[in-house]
């Protein structure tokens, strides 16, 4: 079945259902429903991500799938020495790209995959992270950040002295950069090449930096020490950090993971559900949604969906963040029957 249901009669039962029943419930969680519930059983997901013909790839421990709207394929690589793959980016002509643990990376095209680069002996690193650069070429951070082309030539290298490198952030520039842990300072990947910067802090602290990971609300730039989930706003043009108060959220796990969606970031970790940074970080905690499930990944397709993929439960797929879920109650007990009493609207819901 099609998963475009935002025009189908479930939806538009829900948002009768819920439209005359919301002012009487708290908050919670968006309405989802779930996406390859039964194919995806005992199967982690790590990423998924859209191709150039809107096809849906999905990564997991036991390879790659795609999702046409009406089946899942598994997608094979002969030169694959592991199953596992992460980090899907995609460029501007549509390749999509993804590495494994055995420093392999691949070029996914018009459905077939291939290996686009190998790390050599000098550039191995127990972690490697994949971005797209300004000038549209492919960037593998491991124990040096490459520039490698579309067809897996290396473009530059970049080594530095740190035994890894934070996660890549895209600035507002296009450039991109990764923070040096324990240093005052970042690799920045520009179109003319690779650079260094220096970071500056408003307040003078003297106390050594952890390793920073960058995320965006609104246009607004933080930045978190994931050592000590100090959180700092981050001036781009200036790489500098003032430090603002803590915030709960980003305490709750130790390893904290950031997913870009929309002008909006969300936040997932070793622990189940995730936290949608959905205003401003002086507007007090965030709401964690989805407790039951551990989430591996989040990502927001064409049609405006946001997908979460989970650890053996497939990806919750969210139409609209604005809908909220069923009924708690609801969940062990169905409803079997709804009334509308139109000279009061009110709705009855029965159960068994």
């Amino acid at each position: 079945t099609t998963f475009k249901l935002r025009s189908s009669l479930v939806w538009a039962v829900c948002g009768l259902v819920w439209g005359m029943v919301t002012s009487l419930l708290p908050a919670q969680q968006p309405a989802y429903f779930i996406l390859g519930e039964d194919e995806f059983k005992g199967l982690q997901i790590y990423d998924v991500i859209q191709d150039h013909k809107d096809n849906y790839l999905i990564s997991t421990n036991e390879g790659i799938y795609k999702y046409d709207y009406q089946r899942f394929e598994r997608i094979g690589c002969s030169e694959a020495k592991s199953n596992s793959v992460f980090n899907f980016v995609t460029d501007r002509e549509g390749n999509v790209y993804c590495c494994n643990l055995n420093h392999q990376i691949f070029r996914i095209r018009n459905g077939e995959c291939q290996l686009l680069y190998e790390l050599l002996d000098d550039e191995v690193s127990s972690d490697i992270s994949l971005a797209l650069g300004p000038d549209n070429s492919l960037l593998a951070a491991a124990k040096k950040v490459i520039a490698i082309d579309a067809n897996g030539k290396a473009l530059r290298r970049f080594g530095y002295s740190a035994s890894h490198c934070g996660q890549p952030f895209t600035l507002q520039n296009g450039a991109v950069i990764y923070h040096l842990p324990a240093k005052d300072s970042v690799i920045v990947a520009a179109a003319k090449g690779f650079s260094t910067g220096k970071i500056s802090r408003i307040n003078n602290s003297d106390a050594p930096l952890g390793l920073l990971s960058f995320f965006r609300i609104d246009q607004k730039t933080y930045a978190v020490d994931l050592s000590s989930k100090d959180l700092y706003v981050f001036d781009e043009p200036s790489f500098s950090l003032q430090p603002i108060f803590h915030n709960p959220a980003f305490e709750r796990s130790k390893s904290l993971r950031f997913y870009a969606v929309g002008d909006k970031t969300w936040i997932a970790g070793t622990l189940p559900g995730a936290f949608h940074l959905n205003k401003p970080l002086h507007s007090g905690e965030f709401p964690l949604y989805y407790e039951k499930y551990f989430i591996s990944d989040i990502y927001r397709d064409r049609e405006g969906n946001t997908l979460l993929s989970t650890f053996d439960n497939g990806i919750l797929v969210v139409p609209d963040l604005t809908i909220p879920d069923v009924i708690a109650s609801f969940r062990d007990d169905p409803v079997t029957a709804i009334h509308a009493d139109a000279s009061t609207g009110t709705l009855y819901l029965g159960s068994s």
